[in-house]
């Protein structure tokens, strides 16, 4: 089987990037011929390429004014591109990257598959819904975005993955952790994720002092860059962390590409986002078997185990998220036992053989249903 996995942006590094470059390498291990393709040649393409998968980089033209005639028609690039690899599925990871390839598709009668990753409904969906041969949704939270029973799209909840072996051998972990620490006694609570409001970094400033008053050995690591659509927000950040006077408690460590040394060099992992579609922080911690205080919203608790209430809390009452982290950081046991829980439930559900086995499953109903017509 050939597909052809169309990118919408060179640049982003994020949840998306990782978890969609993932897929692309699992279906690659289990024997799958897959060509990227991206519209520039910016640092996701070498991370892609670093993944073992060939890339091609074709631009992404505007669609607005006479560009909207893409919609329909596609471009010579694209469709040159689709002719000589010849693929059985073009799979999309984003609404922008699916518009194209739903072009060629049609025109060249090629099915192709969008990977529906926001909850929120877009103005182009009920479009594409009648455009796609499939749309795989990444939680029950995005596959209500869609309307029921509408266009001839095949749509599927599957979760993103977790490479659960890579991420129990970290390469820098002990020298991050001493980078981190104030001294030997430190524990260190981590927030990963990109600076931004909507990812939730103040909650955690909010309830520091309330955690300090209990663990003053405590420091808190804020692991990402930052958000440019919230410019200023980090400036807030620090300038609310000098006014409680918790400066020399707070890290700022800046993006960091190896997720795996960062997980394994914290003792709790802390995530109090506001809104996600999936949130991958959740499975990445429990691959890395670490305790983990979120907040508590619906898409959490649908990929948290059954008995979610050990892992959430409201992060926006400080006094009891606080009381949460500080219950983890009182009992070593407590930790070592949450993390265990945690690690497997992911393993079970989130594991790369069956995540790669539910798309290839998707694959042959999309490729059976076209061969049947």
């Amino acid at each position: 089987m050939k597909v052809l996995a169309v990118y919408n942006t060179d640049h982003v590094l994020g949840g998306g990037e990782v978890s969609f470059t993932l897929t692309l390498s699992s279906l690659v291990a289990g024997g799958v011929d897959v060509l990227a393709v991206v519209p520039g040649p910016g640092p996701l393409t070498g991370y892609i390429e670093q993944q073992g998968i060939p890339v091609e980089i074709i631009p992404q033209e505007t669609l607005k004014g006479s560009g909207i005639a893409r919609l329909i028609w596609p471009s010579e690039k694209w469709t040159a591109l689709v002719k000589g690899y010849r693929p059985d599925l073009i799979h999309c990871n984003a609404i922008r990257s699916a518009l194209y390839a739903q072009a060629v598709g049609h025109a060249l009668k090629v099915p192709v598959i969008l990977h529906a990753r926001k909850e929120n409904p877009d103005p182009l969906d009920t479009f594409l819904l009648w455009r796609l041969s499939g749309i795989i949704c990444i939680s029950q939270v995005v596959r209500r975005r869609f309307p029921a029973q509408t266009g001839r799209a095949h749509l599927e909840v599957i979760y993103n993955a977790v490479d659960i072996g890579q991420m129990q051998n970290p390469l820098n972990a002990g020298a991050l952790r001493n980078q981190w620490r104030r001294n030997e006694d430190s524990v260190l609570v981590g927030v990963p994720g990109r600076l931004s409001p909507i990812k939730g970094q103040h909650r955690l400033v909010h309830a520091a002092p309330g955690i300090l008053s209990r663990f003053p050995q405590a420091v808190f690591v804020f692991i990402g860059g930052e958000d440019e659509t919230f410019r200023g927000y980090v400036d807030g950040l620090k300038g609310s962390i000098r006014e409680k006077r918790l400066t020399p408690y707070f890290v700022f460590s800046g993006f960091q590409a190896d997720m795996t040394s960062v997980y394994q060099a914290l003792d709790v992992v802390v995530f109090p986002t506001g809104a996600e579609a999936f949130g991958r922080i959740v499975i990445e911690t429990g691959a890395a078997r670490k305790p983990l205080v979120a907040n508590d919203l619906e898409i959490i608790r649908e990929i948290l185990p059954e008995q979610s209430a050990e892992f959430v809390v409201n992060c926006d009452d400080s006094a009891a998220f606080a009381a949460k982290i500080n219950a983890l950081l009182e009992s070593e046991d407590l930790r070592s036992q949450s993390a265990g829980r945690l690690h497997e439930h992911v393993r079970r559900t989130f594991g790369i053989e069956n995540h790669r086995n539910r798309v290839l499953k998707m694959y042959d109903v999309i490729l059976s249903s076209r061969s049947d017509r």
